[in-house]
């Protein structure tokens, strides 16, 4: 399937968002999911189904100063 992986198409056989994190190697705790301009809980990423032409925004979070 097709879909903008932070404005980038990509194909992908993923079904659920947790899925597409965890094949991109995110599963850290500072990773936030948008998808369709709506941000997901955690909690709610396995059962979150991917659909072709999904928009995801995935934001990782680093710490320094």
């Amino acid at each position: 399937m097709e879909l903008t992986l932070n404005n980038h198409t990509i194909q992908t056989e993923h079904t659920n968002v947790n899925d597409l994190i965890a094949s991109l190697n995110l599963e850290n705790p500072n990773v936030v999911v948008e998808l369709n301009l709506k941000i997901l809980k955690r909690v709610n990423w396995e059962q979150t189904l991917l659909h072709p032409g999904d928009r995801v925004e995935i934001i990782t979070f680093m710490g320094g100063g």
